[in-house]
């Protein structure tokens, strides 16, 4: 569904509201909490403990630079929550996706982004079992997101893998673009 849509419902065809009651149903049925303020990497340690379900946990920070966690400065701070949150996936058996920015150097350089653009820590980079990086092909024009590549930088299961995607601004989706060979 075109995302200008959500502006104002009355403008939903009645199949495209079908197809989206469905989906807000099975969403609905999932167990989703959602928490939309400033936390700690203790407040966090909370929440996870008290979840009670024998199904797989996935927790998503959105991001890591704003949680609160004690250190002295910016990077050993940084390092505390890495270092926490890696020791929450492996207390709780939980998945958590740690979402956070990179340095501008790849996009002042041009190039895609490695694992040393990531922000404020090398503890980060460390602690995580993978990290995969989003890179704007179109990088001369930031607000034209079209071509992206999704980089596996770090997979402790595997290999480094590049996968190219195409970005549909008005739906909010990405398609994978496939080799033709």
């Amino acid at each position: 569904i075109d995302i200008t849509k959500f502006n104002d419902m009355k403008t939903f065809e009645p199949k495209e509201l079908s197809f989206l009651y469905t989906k807000l149903d099975r969403i609905e049925e999932r167990k989703i909490i959602l928490i939309n303020n400033s936390q700690s990497i203790d407040s966090i340690e909370k929440t996870i403990s008290r979840i009670n379900t024998d199904k797989k946990i996935i927790v998503i920070l959105d991001h890591i630079g704003l949680i609160n966690s004690e250190g002295n400065g910016l990077y050993e701070k940084m390092t505390n929550i890495a270092k926490r949150i890696r020791s929450l996936c492996l207390d709780y058996n939980c998945t958590i996706f740690g979402l956070c920015q990179l340095s501008r150097e790849s996009q002042k350089e041009e190039r895609e982004p490695k694992l040393q653009d990531l922000r404020d820590s090398g503890e980060i980079e460390q602690s995580a079992r993978k990290v995969i990086l989003l890179y704007n092909k179109d990088c001369k024009n930031q607000n034209e997101i079209k071509n992206v590549d999704v980089l596996i930088a770090k997979n402790d299961d595997g290999n480094r893998i590049v996968k190219g995607f195409k970005f549909h601004t008005k739906k909010q989706k990405f398609t994978e673009v496939y080799d033709e060979k």
